[in-house]
């Protein structure tokens, strides 16, 4: 789902695929550390989403 949100995303704005795969990735884990030092629990999320980027931008490579 994220692949195909992430491709409708980069076509409907002229946006580069592998620039917005990056761009989730690092907001991810600034969302997780924001999280962490704001003492919540959410950051177990951004971590997830980040994992989920990480896979996606392998498959870039």
């Amino acid at each position: 789902m994220l692949r195909y949100r992430i491709k409708t995303m980069a076509s409907l704005l002229s946006l580069s695929y592998e620039r917005l795969i990056r761009y989730g990735f690092c907001h991810s884990v600034l969302s997780a550390c924001w999280s962490v030092e704001d003492g919540m629990d959410e950051w177990k999320t951004g971590v997830s989403v980040a994992r989920l980027f990480e896979e996606l931008m392998n498959e870039l490579d």
